[in-house]
């Protein structure tokens, strides 16, 4: 547990540096302050890898330092004779009107747990928890794509690889029509899958534009490689508020920052 608290200091002070940065840089673009925090959260994942590069911030003495800080005993002249000691009569048992004795023979010592115990099974349970609300988001993700259909519409295509050519995407990306017609969706990192709603294919190209022109600005922009190993961390350090703090501006920041682009290929703000 102390090795666990201790790399949580260290997360939680990268992590504030990355939110006062973003605080102080606000007037700069979406972009910009989505790679400050991204910054911040690798090197806080990079931080096992360089952990003999820096000191530990919760300092336990070394061995010859705690025998310096010792009490010293005092020291017997060999000529002196140290006088006997007597053994030390054993404790009278003690019997309270309306309390029992601590244990009587024959009867079973009963253990409480301690509140080291306690602390660990909390920690344990919450990680559980989050890790299966964690592995529930990724078989969704996964049946969402099996359930889908590719889309084969000319306009879509044509589209999707200019947008791809402009962005200099290279991994070839899949597309694909929900089942549901709520459902938008990118992800995935050598073989990126965007899922449109379903009934898309009617849409006008200028939304066809509007809505590739963000999604393919995810696949650009590495976003779900970022927000995985953000939740990686929020499944290990559930218990930190800064994880989940920095959890959603870095979606907020994600989704402005490819609003950006959007625009930026000249696309009018009103659309």
């Amino acid at each position: 547990m102390t090795a666990l608290l201790d790399y949580t200091l260290r997360i939680s002070l990268i992590l504030s540096i990355a939110l006062v940065v973003t605080y102080f840089v606000r007037g700069k673009s979406a972009a910009f302050r989505h790679a400050v925090l991204t910054s911040g959260v690798f090197c806080a994942a990079a931080l096992p890898i360089f952990k003999i590069a820096f000191p530990p911030l919760i300092w336990t003495p070394p061995l010859e330092v705690a025998t310096v800080m010792a009490p010293l005993v005092p020291s017997v002249s060999p000529f002196e004779r140290p006088a006997p000691r007597l053994p030390e009569p054993e404790p009278a048992t003690r019997t309270i009107v309306g309390f029992s004795p601590p244990q009587t023979p024959g009867e079973p010592k009963v253990m409480w747990p301690s509140f080291v115990v306690i602390i660990r099974f909390v920690y344990f349970a919450g990680a559980v928890v989050s890790l299966a609300a964690l592995l529930l988001s990724l078989i969704r993700l996964a049946r969402i794509g099996l359930t889908s259909k590719d889309v084969n519409h000319p306009t879509w295509i044509r589209v999707a690889t200019e947008i791809a050519g402009e962005y200099g995407i290279r991994p070839s990306v899949r597309l694909r029509e929900s089942r549901s017609p709520s459902v938008l969706a990118t992800w995935g990192l050598l073989r990126p899958r965007v899922v449109v709603p379903a009934g898309s294919r009617q849409w006008t190209e200028e939304r066809i534009r509007v809505v590739l022109g963000h999604e393919l600005a995810h696949v650009r922009r590495r976003d779900w490689l970022v927000q995985l190993v953000v939740e990686v961390f929020r499944t290990v350090l559930w218990f930190n508020p800064l994880l989940w703090i920095v959890r959603r501006r870095l979606r907020q920041e994600s989704e402005h920052a490819c609003d950006d682009a959007v625009l930026n290929r000249g696309v009018p703000a009103s659309e």
